[in-house]
């Protein structure tokens, strides 16, 4: 791994995922890494989506 991985996920690359071998500290920070992103991934399509939502909602809002 070098750090490319690691400006893609600072820069909103949440797909990017690394593949380490090698000792168990190397294979746990490999599922850590991995697991963040698609956490990261995860909650950024969650704020997507809240963001259009509420977008949408504010444009159209229900006479009740």
């Amino acid at each position: 791994m070098d750090t490319h991985q690691v400006y893609q996920l600072a820069k909103g690359n949440f797909s990017v995922r690394i593949h380490l071998k090698g000792p168990k500290e190397l294979r746990k920070l490999n599922r850590s890494f991995n697991h963040m992103a698609e956490e990261l991934g995860s909650l950024e399509l969650l704020r997507s989506d809240f963001i259009n939502n509420f977008s949408h909602e504010f444009k159209t809002p229900k006479c009740h």
